[in-house]
């Protein structure tokens, strides 16, 4: 009977101590163990050619996304974008994916090259999507990430479609949450 609480005590034990080990690994490895949807707003118009949605986490504001399209330039069929996500200070954005298109026709998006490379970003066209895929934002998802886009339109393509997939998280001593917000933005591409 002794040896049966001996066992059970060190099982308990073992669970005890093991438990915190894990969750503190997990969020110092961010490996979120829970997953939280955020509420992104529908994109409204913010300057010319520029659209912002916000992004609240229970009813408070943690981000803003903003995205211009600007009117091609003379003579020619390249439409400049710029995408920029804020996040409030105690926030990291964790990973990020954009989406690309262009009503029936393929879309051919290029992106403004970095002095710095982000691990396991991928740029890449699937179907007829341009795709920018980054799975682990690292150091750049501290501050307000910034990306400047070159937009080649077909001149039958009026519409561009740019769909946003990204995952943050609150600075905390433990981070076992993940936020995730989806945003889609369809708007005339300036001529």
């Amino acid at each position: 009977m002794i040896l049966k609480l001996k066992i059970a005590l060190a099982i308990l034990l073992a669970i005890a101590v093991a438990t915190p080990t894990l969750l503190v690994w997990a969020s110092e490895t961010q490996r979120f163990v829970l997953s939280k949807e955020l509420h992104v707003t529908d994109f409204v118009p913010r300057d010319v050619d520029a659209y912002i949605a916000y992004v609240n986490d229970s009813k408070v504001e943690v981000a803003h996304i903003y995205v211009r399209v600007e009117h091609p330039m003379p003579n020619s069929h390249r439409v400049p974008i710029l995408f920029s996500i804020w996040h409030t200070e105690d926030t990291e954005l964790d990973s990020l994916v954009l989406r690309f298109s262009t009503d029936q026709y393929v879309t051919s998006v290029y992106t403004e090259a970095s002095s710095y490379n982000w691990p396991e970003s991928r740029f890449y066209r699937e179907g007829r999507q341009t795709i920018l895929a980054v799975n682990d934002m690292g150091w750049f998802g501290v501050g307000t990430v910034t990306l400047n886009f070159m937009l080649f339109a077909d001149s039958h393509s009026e519409n561009l479609g740019l769909i946003m997939d990204f995952s943050m998280h609150h600075e905390a001593f433990m981070q076992l949450t993940s936020l995730k917000g989806h945003a889609n933005l369809y708007t005339p591409i300036p001529t």
